[in-house]
């Protein structure tokens, strides 16, 4: 058991969470007075000390399951209900399989539900031993033998026409109902499709885990471990993450703006003194004698600065530009004022679009719409970009403004306008370029990220969430 905590606690470490000398310790003796053929009591009390951040638990949780993994044999674990594998089930036909699943997604079974999927991994999975994969081919043929898609829409369909027969039966007509009673439908139809999905994301829950399971008695936890190996949300790069990896950045932004809205409040208030407060100072003193033992100052008034954020949407950058762009508008509070910008071969501004965007997905699909940020074919242009920025709002940008721009200066060789982009820089009180791009990439090919950055406060690598957080955390 020490061995599976050891290298539970390796592979977090590896893949970069913080986990210390003393929290270690902390987890072992916690073992000791766990009982440790619960292996759901076993999960929550090692992630309840090991866990720092919300946005870690997926990861902690698939670790713990190669480490951890429910086995044939040679496990203290046990499942906490009984498998009803075997005799009849084992004698179904893949029909009565799917058919037997939609029953166990409709009416909750997860224990069924558990079940049926190991016996989906056994019949369409078609696990090859000894091949050093990470089982997505395994749980994509699974999957698509189950068709949960389909079975998700047949239960839903078959409860609206035993909803709708059961009307009829009754006599009821659906022109009859009042406003509220049609509002009360409807939440209850939203309802139970939510309630749906997430039966059906268990089960794909249960694929995924009995294929790594497979995979950990036939390899190894620590070979299954590196094959699955995979950074954590925040170290996840903007330009090569893959969609599930997305989704997860997704959801660590809304922690994320908090925590960096609350920690940018706390450092301005705490920056520097205000000036001396002389008429409470000398009203202190009279009652020591006229010495100042203690000096008073005026609270200090927070200086918050304009922000400008140009952001380039072309290409694959345009993930890293949703992301800064939703970040700097969530903590627009702890700004003046914020102005946003967005550009391929022209550039349009979106200050008013930001206000009304749900999320960054939304955000992206109305730009697109719009066609803003684009002049001719929206191919980058970074030159033509930049010229029309000082044209249009040059005269708008406050002496004190913070220009920030987002892009990997990929100019497809046309024309770099210099001498419009150094009339910005001396126009803002500071100008950072964020570049999406690792070091080594730039200037390489039709980069010229240097002739810009020559002009910038600093040229900065911003190719992570984790990167973002500590550039934000700067700004003054």
């Amino acid at each position: 058991m020490l061995k599976a905590l050891e290298g539970l606690i390796g592979e977090l470490r590896a893949v970069g969470m913080n986990i210390s000398t003393t929290e270690t310790i902390d987890a072992a003796r916690a073992l000791q007075l766990l009982p440790i053929e619960n292996r759901q009591v076993v999960k929550d009390a090692l992630g309840s000390v090991l866990i720092k951040e919300w946005e870690h638990l997926t990861t902690y949780e698939k670790v713990f399951d190669i480490y951890f993994a429910l086995r044939s044999s040679g496990s203290p674990f046990q499942d906490d209900e009984d498998n009803p594998r075997g005799g009849k089930l084992s004698d179904m036909s893949d029909e009565e399989l799917k058919q037997k699943m939609k029953e166990a997604v409709a009416d909750g079974d997860s224990g069924m539900m558990r079940a049926l999927s190991s016996m989906a991994v056994d019949r369409h999975g078609q696990i090859e031993s000894g091949r050093a994969v990470a089982g997505v081919f395994y749980r994509m043929r699974t999957l698509r033998a189950l068709d949960l898609n389909q079975m998700r829409d047949q239960i839903l369909q078959e409860e609206e026409d035993a909803r709708n027969a059961a009307e009829e039966e009754n006599g009821l007509d659906e022109s009859d109902d009042s406003p509220v009673m049609r509002f009360d439908k409807d939440l209850e139809k939203r309802m139970r499709e939510e309630e749906i999905d997430m039966r059906i994301m268990e089960v794909q829950r249960e694929v995924e885990a009995d294929i790594r399971r497979r995979l950990v008695e036939d390899r190894g936890a620590e070979a299954v471990a590196k094959t699955l190996r995979a950074p954590l949300p925040e170290d996840a790069e903007f330009l090569h993450a893959s969609n599930a990896q997305i989704e997860e950045m997704r959801e660590t932004l809304g922690p994320l703006t908090t925590k960096l809205a609350a920690a940018l409040a706390e450092k301005r208030r705490h920056k520097r003194r205000g000036q001396l407060d002389f008429r409470r100072t000398v009203r202190a003193s009279m009652s020591q004698g006229g010495v100042p033992l203690d000096i008073f100052f005026r609270k200090p008034r927070p200086n918050k600065p304009d922000l400008v954020v140009l952001a380039d949407i072309s290409g694959s950058v345009s993930r890293f530009a949703a992301f800064t762009l939703q970040l700097i508008y969530a903590l627009r509070g702890e700004f003046t004022k914020v102005r946003s910008f967005v550009f391929a071969d022209g550039c349009d501004e979106v200050t008013d679009l930001m206000a009304t965007a749900r999320d960054i997905a939304s955000l992206t699909a109305e730009i697109n719409a719009q066609g803003l940020g684009v002049w001719i074919n929206g191919s980058s242009d970074y030159g033509h970009a930049i010229q029309q920025f000082r044209e249009d709002h040059l005269s708008e940008i406050a002496q004190r403004a913070t220009v920030i721009i987002l892009g990997d200066a990929r100019n497809n060789d046309k024309a770099a306008r210099i001498e419009d982009f150094e009339a910005i820089t001396k126009r803002a009180k500071h100008v950072f370029w964020l570049n999406p791009e690792p070091k080594r990439d730039w200037d390489t090919g039709d980069s010229i990220v240097s002739r810009y950055g020559q002009y910038c406060d600093a040229v900065i690598e911003c190719r992570n969430l984790r990167q973002l957080q500590a550039f934000v955390e700067k700004l003054e």
